[in-house]
């Protein structure tokens, strides 16, 4: 054996120790929350126009309910003239800011699950001590954020500057309510909003067939629906909550204690049921998938 080989080291490759950060069970959730929203922030056509496109319309209906406030305004109210309120805008602009809202969940939350199911993520989520429901809890925290820029923030934000321009301390404390109102009421709209788009999403490994699941449902199926339910020979009103925009704002409504005029109206018993099985469908259908893809060890 030559010289050069007898002075040969020899490099120990093999297993080491993890020396790095460990995050407690209960933390790691969080990591998908950060990827959903890292994710969805690149591009402009992802979140980040219809985000600026929902602010241009907050501050256009600000604008609005200031011009709302005045005299002249409200004299016409008085004389049951067919203008708005300034505090009927609260209300009214979640219908405005379902549209952006809808466009989110086509970008955004109608495909998250159904990427790692399709590239396989989940070997690389379950290889290590991560739950099914630390998965679910971060993809909804994550959706839920995303869709709150749009439903939550606005609306709140726009609550807040009807308290600013109130015009003396009595009306002030008449106003007060209007924001834990719509506190309640964003909140109802965002988790719709974002939990059932994510049900769709569950359903299936390919996300163009995820999104146009999601589609199909909610501006086919829903109108449909909408459409059988409107006709007063059949009385099925009930059928119209399907439709989850109209079920949404039929209870904001009620919640602001306001009449709708727009669109069509489910008995409020109905829209209230609806939703519930909305969310626990949506929960549930998203909750068995990720459980399955777990048990199976692939993500397809």
């Amino acid at each position: 054996m030559s010289n050069h080989a007898a002075k040969a080291q020899i490099h120990d490759l093999g297993y080491r120790r993890y020396e790095g950060e460990r995050r407690p069970q209960s933390a790691r959730w969080r990591v998908l929350v950060r990827n959903v929203l890292s994710t969805s922030w690149r591009g402009w056509w992802n979140m980040k126009v219809w985000v600026i496109g929902a602010a241009v319309t907050i501050t256009v209906m600000a604008v609005l309910m200031y011009v709302m406030r005045n005299e002249f305004w409200e004299n016409l109210t008085r004389f049951d003239a067919k203008v708005p309120r300034a505090d009927g805008m609260l209300p009214r602009s979640f219908w405005f800011l379902s549209k952006f809202a809808f466009i989110l969940t086509m970008t955004v939350c109608a495909q998250i699950i159904a990427k790692d199911l399709k590239t396989g993520a989940f070997e690389f989520y379950f290889s290590r001590p991560l739950r099914p429901i630390d998965y679910v809890l971060g993809k909804v925290v994550g959706a839920v954020i995303v869709i709150g820029l749009v439903l939550f923030v606005g609306p709140v934000l726009l609550s807040l500057f009807r308290l600013a321009i109130a015009k003396n301390s009595s009306q002030l404390s008449s106003l007060i309510w209007l924001v834990p109102k719509t506190v309640a009421a964003a909140t109802i709209a965002t988790l719709a909003y974002a939990v059932i788009p994510l049900a769709f999403s569950a359903m299936s490994s390919n996300r163009r067939y995820a999104i146009a699941a999601w589609a199909v449902f909610h501006l086919v199926i829903s109108n449909i629906a909408v459409g059988i339910a409107a006709n007063p020979k059949l009385n099925i009103s009930a059928l119209g909550a399907v439709n989850m925009t109209d079920s949404v704002l039929t209870v904001i409504y009620c919640i602001f204690d306001m009449h709708r005029t727009e669109g069509y109206s489910p008995p409020l018993w109905s829209a209230v049921t609806m939703l519930c099985v909305y969310f626990s469908a949506g929960f549930g259908i998203v909750y068995w998938r990720v459980s399955k893809a777990q048990r199976s060890g692939m993500g397809g």
